[in-house]
Formats: structure tokens, C-alpha cells, sequence
């Protein structure tokens, strides 16, 4: 499943208490920027959401208790690091990290190193 939270602002990312949600099951072998591209859509559905609910009140919007952040945190470093090209990586495993961070991002981080 993947997500898309609506939250309060904090000084940590991914950290303040949420307060809306929508997951959805990413299409089988959806390549990032698809990926992407769905998350936009729905991002702006959630913040609509959020947009209508603060137009109405000043009140806070209450926090989903039973939502909380995954345990481990990942970096957009992380993802980075993730899209290197091993010298050694097979076809299969070179077609698998091409979908999952394209080609774009893997030149960018492999020009970078």
C-alpha cells in the first residue's frame, strides 16, 4: 500500500500528529513518476479535504489517534544512495531499479558520485 497524510507542521519531518489519510494500491509494476503522478492527484484530494474543513472553522482539525508515522523514517539520501547502479547488477536487477527510481534518477546520482 502507499499513502498520503495530511498532518500538523513540526520542526521533525514526518513527525506531527496526522489528521487525514488516504492509501491506495499502486498499479503492479508502476514505474516511479507514474507513481508520482497518482500520488499528486490524491495528495490534492487530501488537502482539499483539509482546505474545506479549514474554511469552515478556525478549530484545529482533530488527529486521526489511530494513525500514526511507520517507525523508521527514510531520507530522501536513502533514496539516493538506494538508486546506485551496482558495476555488477543483472539484467533482471538493473530493470527493478530502473522502474523503481528511473533513469533520470539513476544518471543524476551516478554523475554525482
Amino acid at each position: 500500500m502507499f499513502g498520503i497524510t495530511a498532518h500538523v507542521m513540526t520542526a521533525r519531518v514526518d513527525d506531527g500528529p496526522i489528521v487525514a489519510v488516504y492509501r491506495f494500491a499502486p498499479p503492479v509494476n508502476c514505474e516511479r513518476m507514474a507513481l508520482a503522478d497518482l500520488a499528486y492527484g490524491y495528495a490534492i484530494d487530501v488537502f482539499s479535504l483539509v482546505g474545506a474543513f479549514c474554511a469552515k472553522t478556525d478549530a484545529s482539525m482533530p488527529h486521526m489517534q489511530e494513525e500514526q508515522w511507520a517507525p523508521h523514517k527514510r531520507t530522501n539520501n536513502q533514496f539516493q544512495t538506494l538508486c546506485q547502479m551496482p558495476a555488477n547488477a543483472s539484467l533482471d536487477e538493473a530493470a527493478l531499479l530502473r522502474r523503481a527510481c528511473g533513469d533520470d534518477l539513476i544518471g543524476r546520482v551516478a554523475a554525482q558520485a
